[in-house]
């Protein structure tokens, strides 16, 4: 699964991370160029509010976790 989702605040980034944080896969999120941060971390996740783009990827569907920040 690879959606485009939108992390606007630290607020958002707390609650992205402790809704994937029990996925039992890797949650690795991309700028859609290159660089990529595990969606888990929190220091990563902060780390990429400075990327043009965000890209969640996840090798099983996590939508249901993740809806509200899907663009």
């Amino acid at each position: 699964m690879k959606v485009q989702i939108e992390l606007d605040t630290q607020t958002d980034v707390m609650d992205f991370v402790r809704s994937v944080t029990t996925v039992d896969h890797d949650v690795t999120v991309t700028d859609g160029e290159g660089l990529r941060v595990n969606g888990k971390s929190l220091m990563g996740m902060l780390y990429a509010l400075e990327f043009s783009e965000l890209w969640c990827e996840c090798p099983v569907d996590i939508y249901q976790k993740i809806q509200k920040y899907v663009v």
